[in-house]
């Protein structure tokens, strides 16, 4: 009786779910997933090539690695669109272009990267806001902090600058070690098909701003704005 046939030398080969690469200076980084949750992912140079491997969580927001073993330095979180992915908690920041996903759409598709830093640059500008940041103490506004919330993290608002120096995006961990609660953060964030609403809490000075935009063409207006102070 024949119950089964196989080829050891040549293993049926899993379905992917996503690949993407860049260019290396000596070489090419690549990224491959596949649709039982393993990857790999790939250090080639010139002469070798270091693979690492292991299982992923995926969501809508983000891309969890479990190395089997060691942590390569781009790290073990990816935020993801439909063009790339952007590894978060490394070394460095790495970002590897897609060439073929299966992957259900992103947070990310909605709202660009760049979308949110714009958005985000012009609510910390608001005219009105800036009595409320006291600038004689340097020392705690450089750099002005913001607590990460959802599609507000330190890859997203990578870039955006306050009082000359880019802003901190912290941790609820790290904000809970701080003798104040001097930093934004964001109580809402929502979007309805061309209009979005953005709401940001300064504690320290029991004050909330409510903001208003809307999206005409490819560009987001800031059609109104209130603060409100408790």
């Amino acid at each position: 009786m024949l119950f089964a046939c196989t080829n050891e030398a040549h293993p049926r080969e899993k379905d992917l779910l996503l690949q993407a690469d860049r260019e290396a200076p000596l070489g090419w980084m690549h990224l491959r997933i596949y649709s039982d949750s393993t990857f790999e992912f790939e250090s080639r140079g010139l002469r070798s090539s270091t693979i690492f491997k292991g299982k992923s969580e995926i969501d809508r927001m983000q891309i969890q690695f479990h190395y089997t073993d060691s942590v390569p330095p781009a790290g073990a979180l990816a935020i993801y669109n439909k063009s790339s992915v952007y590894f978060t908690n490394g070394a460095y920041p790495e970002r590897l272009g897609i060439t073929l996903t299966k992957l259900d759409s992103s947070v990310y598709d909605e709202f660009s990267i760049l979308e949110i830093r714009e958005l985000m640059q012009e609510a910390i500008d608001l005219a009105a806001l800036q009595e409320y940041f006291h600038q004689e103490n340097d020392s705690i506004l450089k750099p002005l902090k913001i607590l990460e919330f959802g599609m507000i993290n330190e890859t997203t608002l990578n870039g955006v600058q306050k009082f000359g120096k880019v802003v901190s995006v912290i941790s609820q961990e790290e904000a809970a070690h701080l003798e104040s609660e001097n930093y934004l953060s964001i109580a809402d964030w929502t979007r309805v098909k061309d209009k979005l609403r953005l709401q940001i809490y300064y504690a320290v000075e029991g004050i909330t701003v409510n903001y208003s935009f809307q999206k005409d063409s490819a560009d987001w207006t800031l059609m109104d704005s209130e603060i409100l102070e408790e």
